[in-house]
């Protein structure tokens, strides 16, 4: 899905997030690869993502403000 990224800290292979957007939970990060079990799906409580769609002519950076 593109979520997670490998990379190689001197001997040690790290998962890092690359793109959190593209997570559905699906969870098939847990089931397969090496890397399971150093993969925590869990959640920040005190972060929000969130979009904001214009469909007129007021730009979503204008909405926000």
């Amino acid at each position: 899905m593109g979520v997670f990224d490998i990379e190689d800290i001197g001997k040690e292979r790290k998962a890092i997030v690359k793109n959190s957007r593209n997570c559905t939970t699906c969870r098939e990060c847990l089931r397969h690869g090496e890397l399971s079990d150093k993969i925590d799906l869990g959640k920040l409580k005190d972060v929000f993502e969130f979009t904001v769609e214009s469909l007129g002519m007021y730009k979503p950076e204008e909405i926000v403000t």
